[in-house]
């Protein structure tokens, strides 16, 4: 099976080459993955190859990815898209390879007229799931200007909260604000159906996004759904209050359908996204009212971060209520994050929830644009009986640029009992 998963993936690279000689605009990259555990018994642990592709003619584009595993040819799906100056439209289609399964299908199209645009999507997903294939729509209308920005949002039996695949037979309604970033072997896309009527009203949503003096913004927001008007709420963020970078969120929801009203402040943190001393925090609130109780401090980010060296302290003070993530790369800002326990819910790869509780982090990169190299180390403390710092483990993430189509990379994990895991991959891009 091995032996023939490689004859196919190279039997798509002399594919692409060949067309790419033929069309001329014809460009790809072919990236693969192998993790390496050397402790077990089996060393080889993972492994995912995928293969990109793009042919563009004009306003016309059309795309392919190629997923695949040790055993078999995981996904498949297409891509085409139409973009003109004030319309643009795409169709995505999603496969199962092995065995060929209809998986997910939308169509999104868009109008820009001036400060006026219209958006309309429709989704499909297959009958794997329920027996039945369902379908869903979202027209979306508005205007945009400077300082304000208007939008009606209609919902038919879907939503954008989003859709997540797994290799299984599977899929996952994510929640609205999930930091989705999905593993190499899942699939996210943003419109989900749950209704086999495309045309039944489920929401309206009417949004109001106001900009005030440059340092905040406030976003009101109606929703009515089929029984009649459901919630007001309103998103206060300050980015800058007295001169110093502070940044505040207010959130208030009324809500008619439990009769409650809700205040939910969050202090983002003090600091700028070159460096900074950020404290996260909470404002506690007393149940369905307005009344501020005290504040909780839940987390510290100590950071600074320049072109080509960067050093990070991420320390979660509240280990009852928040936990530490990463996800694989190689950007300090981005890879590690502070945030509310099992908060993704069961779209589980928003990143990886760790049992640690503080991260010492330092990077270092030089010419990444052409030749070069990026370079992550990552330390990771536990809680223990004894001590507040028990090591847990040490992450080196390596890329190196040999030429500007070609990246190799590598992660290495060290643990107490020795070397955990060896990740190694390969980028070639034409």
């Amino acid at each position: 099976m091995t032996y023939r998963i490689i004859v196919i993936v190279f039997a798509f690279m002399l594919l692409g080459a060949t067309a790419s000689l033929a069309a001329g605009p014809f460009t790809g990259m072919f990236s693969s993955d192998l993790t390496l555990a050397p402790l077990q018994t089996i060393p080889i642990s993972a492994f995912h190859s995928r293969l990109d592709t793009t042919l563009s003619l004009g306003v016309l584009s059309a795309s392919s990815r190629s997923d695949f595993t040790v055993t078999n040819w995981l996904w498949q799906s297409f891509s085409i898209g139409i973009n003109v100056s004030f319309f643009s439209t795409e169709v995505n289609l999603l496969f199962d390879a092995d065995p060929w399964a209809f998986r997910y299908a939308s169509g999104i199209a868009s109008i820009t007229l001036g400060p006026t645009f219209f958006n309309y999507s429709m989704a499909f997903l297959g009958p794997l799931y329920t027996g039945t294939v369902l379908r869903g729509a979202i027209l979306e209308a508005g205007v945009s200007y400077p300082y304000v920005t208007i939008r009606s949002t209609t919902y038919f039996g879907a939503d954008d909260d989003g859709l997540l695949f797994r290799p299984q037979t599977s899929s996952i309604a994510c929640t609205e604000g999930s930091r989705i970033t999905p593993s190499l072997q899942e699939r996210y896309y943003k419109v989900r159906p749950f209704l086999d009527d495309c045309i039944t009203f489920t929401k309206e949503e009417f949004t109001i996004e106001g900009c005030l003096c440059g340092y905040a913004s406030l976003t009101a927001t109606t929703v009515i759904q089929t029984a009649g008007f459901t919630s007001q709420s309103f998103v206060l963020d300050i980015q800058s209050l007295a001169g110093l970078p502070l940044n505040l969120t207010m959130t208030t929801v009324i809500d008619l359908t439990s009769q409650s009203v809700t205040l939910a402040p969050e202090i983002a943190g003090i600091g700028t996204p070159g460096y900074g001393l950020h404290f996260m925090a909470d404002l506690l609130t007393q149940p369905g009212g307005f009344v501020v109780t005290g504040v909780s401090v839940y987390g510290l980010d100590m950071y600074m971060i320049a072109d080509t060296f960067g050093i990070r302290s991420l320390s979660v003070l509240d280990t009852a209520t928040h936990s530490l993530y990463e996800s694989p790369g190689l950007d300090l800002a981005d890879s590690f994050w502070i945030a509310k326990k099992n908060y993704a819910g069961v779209c589980g790869h928003a990143g990886m929830e760790l049992e640690s509780w503080e991260l010492l982090a330092i990077s270092a990169s030089q010419g990444m644009q052409g030749p070069g190299f990026s370079f992550v180390a990552a330390t990771f403390f536990n809680h223990s009986t004894t001590t507040s710092f028990e090591w847990r483990k040490t992450e080196f993430r390596a890329q190196v640029n040999v030429m500007p189509n070609l990246s190799l990379r590598s992660t290495v994990t060290v643990a107490s009992h020795g070397l955990s895991s060896w990740k190694l991959g390969v980028d070639i891009s034409w």
